[in-house]
């Protein structure tokens, strides 16, 4: 006759449920609690949006057309830009990644401006990019020691 064998216990000390609501409550608002961080980005990216509607009320297309560089249209540019920026910021958590995808934005807006027929541009420019974005998240990851 075998004797029965007894389960081994836990050291480790049982948690309440009081314990563990709390803490995943705590978890639930942390991203709240990270987007109210970054709540002033998104107040200046609707300032600067705000002076970008300006800008295109006030001002006809070709008086901002030649602005310092011929054919840059760039205080549109500058705007839109830091608006943008402000704004992805917000939205990803992150200004490196607010920083690339405003980037593209720019990049690809400025091509279309500059009246490029975007055909082998386009998937140039996509493929360049795209190549800089994945560069950029490998050194980010080693950089931060991240390996997932």
């Amino acid at each position: 006759m075998t004797k029965p064998t007894r389960r081994a216990r836990s050291r480790l000390k049982q948690q309440t449920s009081s314990r563990r609501s709390s803490r995943q409550s705590i978890q639930l608002w942390q991203p709240i609690r990270e987007r109210l961080q970054f709540l002033p980005l998104l107040v200046l990216a609707g300032g600067f949006y705000a002076g970008l509607l300006w800008l295109i009320n006030t001002f006809h297309p070709e008086e901002v057309r030649n602005f310092l560089l011929p054919n840059s249209f760039l205080p549109f540019h500058v705007l839109l830009f830091i608006a943008n920026f402000f704004l992805l910021t917000f939205l990803t958590l992150s200004r490196r990644w607010g920083l690339l995808l405003t980037t593209v934005i720019a990049w690809l807006l400025f091509l279309k401006l500059q009246n490029f027929t975007l055909d082998i541009w386009a998937w140039g420019s996509a493929v360049l990019m795209g190549v800089t974005a994945y560069g950029l998240r490998v050194i980010w990851r080693k950089s931060t020691g991240y390996n997932a």
